[in-house]
């Protein structure tokens, strides 16, 4: 009894704290606060009359003890900022996550907030003119907790534009990913993309956008209501793209486009990053064979492997199961230096269907070795 227009999409930070596919649903548990005085959201999106009388009790009761639950507000969070370089009277804001509560830094640079619950926060130091600082800080109960001094870097900006234009697969679970290169040292200050998609239904593409360490963010799910794809993303409109932040700006960036559904095949134009970091006057190690991970993982029947190849020259990639079987040789062929990708079938020497399970990628150039777990999922 269930249509389109009665799908709940989750946040990307949302948990699932049951699921039952006979029943086509799940509970979604999503709480942006750490407060547990505010904040949570419970979605049962499922046909209750499906489960028994006992069952539906329990599920009610959990949720509504997981709703009232109380606990004290007591605890501090100090820290100090250099002032010494900032213009004076920039304004120095400290924002703690989850939850949002902020801030502003006094004249000396001294920093309070009170009334905390305790928990492991993310703190949010920004001002004018300066890359974001990240500290992780966990409150104990009824106690404080110090950042400590902190400096505030000069902020230094990176572009890259991807305007080559590129088919999205239809109805295809392995997607388009596309590459981009940022030649910046540093962590992350912030994210900005902006994206330009031909498709007669934007509503069914799936955005993910990876970063050179790995992290992954869900720009969006796609499905009725998600409006245009093409356009700006940044933290005002996306706030998950927080969570790139702190993290390694110089790199390898991967877009991940697919098309959800069938019978209307799209193009993605072009596709561009503007990254804030912070200034590093370290000087870049040398380039290194490396494995970037592969999309999407887990993956059925096919994924893209990603990897960055340091100087030209021959290039070997094996396949191997969990016991360094090797299972399929991939990949024998001179490379150029750069990034580069390779299309893995899940499919063994003879071309047979392999098992679902976890296997392991073997990168050798140079005289260099790098391995990745995959996981391939029937």
């Amino acid at each position: 009894g269930y249509a389109t227009g009665d799908m709940v999409v989750p946040a990307a930070d949302a948990g699932t704290a049951a699921f039952w596919p006979e029943a086509a649903g799940a509970v979604l548990a999503y709480d942006p606060d750490a407060d547990p005085a505010g904040g949570q959201i419970v979605y049962a999106a499922f046909d209750l009359s499906r489960l028994d009388q006992p069952a539906r009790r329990r599920l009610l009761q959990n949720a509504v003890e997981y709703l009232l639950q109380r606990a004290p507000a007591t605890a501090v969070l100090t820290g100090r900022v250099r002032t010494d370089g900032l213009p004076p009277g920039t304004p120095v804001d400290l924002v703690l996550e989850p939850g949002g509560r902020r801030t502003t830094a006094a004249a000396d640079g001294s920093l309070v907030l009170t009334g905390l619950v305790a928990g492991a926060y993310r703190a949010l130091l920004e001002a004018p003119d300066r890359a974001t600082v990240v500290r992780l800080v966990d409150i104990p109960p009824a106690g404080a907790a110090d950042l400590g001094d902190i400096e505030l870097l000069p902020v230094q900006r990176a572009e890259a534009v991807d305007t080559a234009g590129a088919t999205i697969p239809d109805d295809d679970p392995i997607g388009l990913t596309r590459i981009l290169a940022v030649g910046a040292m540093g962590a992350v200050s912030d994210v900005r993309l902006r994206l330009d998609v031909e498709h007669p239904w934007e509503a069914d593409l799936v955005l993910d956008v990876t970063g050179p360490d790995g992290t992954t963010v869900r720009l969006r799910h796609g499905g009725d209501g998600a409006g245009a794809a093409s356009g700006a993303y940044t933290r005002e409109n996306v706030p998950v793209l927080a969570g790139f932040i702190g993290r390694e700006a110089g790199g390898t960036w991967l877009l991940r486009t697919t098309d959800t559904e069938g019978f209307d095949e799209g193009t993605l134009v072009s596709w561009s990053l503007e990254i804030e970091y912070a200034v590093v006057d370290d000087v870049p190690p040398p380039p290194t064979l490396r494995v970037l991970g592969n999309h999407p993982n887990p993956f059925n029947p096919a994924t893209t492997i990603v990897f960055v190849v340091p100087a030209p020259g021959p290039v070997e990639i094996d396949i191997h199961d969990l016991r360094g079987r090797r299972v399929k040789r991939l990949h024998h062929r001179a490379e150029a230096a750069g990034v580069r990708t390779v299309l893995f079938e899940g499919r063994d020497e003879q071309g047979r269907l392999l098992a679902s399970g976890a296997y392991l990628v073997r990168v050798k150039a140079g005289g260099e070795l790098d391995t990745a777990k995959i996981l391939l999922l029937r």
